[in-house]
């Protein structure tokens, strides 16, 4: 259970920025992809700014081929986003 609201599936995969899950979100009931980064990358106030900078910005951009960004939150010692799961294949798997 992730911040009283998300419930964990699956790994989707893991790379240099974190961790991806696949999670229901428990008052819609609806899939998303939520991402935990790596604490080292959001250690300071001054990462997690940056980071919240560039997530207000892809918020905004809204187009039919790519996936819509939810929300961005604290959860333990890191900083977890949410996205709208796409299912499908994996660019390595293409």
């Amino acid at each position: 259970m992730v911040a009283h609201q998300f419930e964990i599936e699956e790994i989707l995969g893991g790379g240099l920025l974190g961790t991806t899950y696949l999670a229901k979100q428990l008052s819609t009931g609806k899939h998303l992809a939520v991402k935990f980064f790596h604490p080292r990358l959001v250690s300071t106030p001054k990462d997690r700014e940056r980071l919240a900078a560039t997530f207000r910005t892809a918020r905004n951009i809204k187009h039919e081929g790519l996936v819509a960004y939810g929300e961005l939150g604290d959860f333990k010692d890191t900083v977890y986003l949410t996205q709208e799961f796409a299912k499908g294949q994996s660019l390595r798997e293409l």
